[in-house]
């Protein structure tokens, strides 16, 4: 990320990281992506550090109103607020990713992780 994307390359970006990832928050995959850069040793991590990747944030809501993604559920984050947990849609994987297209391949892991979210919070209520 040392030069400027453009709007269609940080949409690529974003939905080849969730693609790798599966399901995760917005912020998870934007440290992601400072962590990886650091790494490489880009002058813009180093220098300007994880707020030269904030911008990106803006671009989940455009690519849920174009039903790239879902959004599968919340969960809360480091800071205390609730995060929404990101989940490509069928049609996003159908048009940039049809090697991993399967039937309902979606749905499932949609209700598979809500049943783990809740299963975690029943065990987490139980050990109170």
């Amino acid at each position: 990320m040392d030069k400027v994307l453009k709007q269609e390359d940080k949409e690529k970006l974003i939905l080849r990281a969730l693609a790798k990832a599966g399901a995760a928050t917005a912020n998870e995959l934007i440290d992601s992506f400072f962590k990886k850069d650091v790494r490489k040793g880009y002058h813009h991590a180093v220098l300007r550090g994880w707020r030269f990747y904030v911008h990106l944030n803006k671009h989940y809501s455009v690519l849920e109103k174009r039903g790239l993604i879902i959004c599968k559920g919340l969960k809360l984050g480091p800071t205390g607020k609730m995060e929404k947990i990101w989940v490509l849609s069928n049609k996003s994987l159908k048009k940039h990713f049809p090697d991993k297209v399967k039937k309902n391949d979606v749905k499932l892991r949609i209700k598979m992780s809500i049943k783990k979210i809740r299963d975690n919070a029943k065990k987490s209520n139980n050990k109170k």
